[in-house]
């Protein structure tokens, strides 16, 4: 009974040990995509990039969800 507790303590430890290890590979794909070079994107990514990534539609895309009355900094979805 104890070899198997000790067992299944052990497979926990290291399904959340994946666990961990993909939340991290994720994080740092998230932090590497936000911040290429570790810098802002605008720092670091021209309009050029976006215009050949995502096509001419962009500019409609981006002319359609812009609200002008908003002084904030603004998302805008491009999938």
């Amino acid at each position: 009974m104890r070899h198997q507790l000790e067992r299944l303590e052990s497979r926990a430890a290291r399904a959340h040990l994946r666990r961990e290890q993909v939340l991290d590979r994720h994080a740092s794909m998230l932090s590497s995509l936000l911040f290429p070079e570790k810098e802002l994107q605008e720092r670091r990514l021209a309009g050029i990039y976006f215009l050949a990534k995502y096509g001419v539609e962009l500019i409609d895309r981006l002319l359609e969800d812009y609200r002008p009355e908003c002084h904030d900094h603004q998302v805008i979805a491009l999938m």
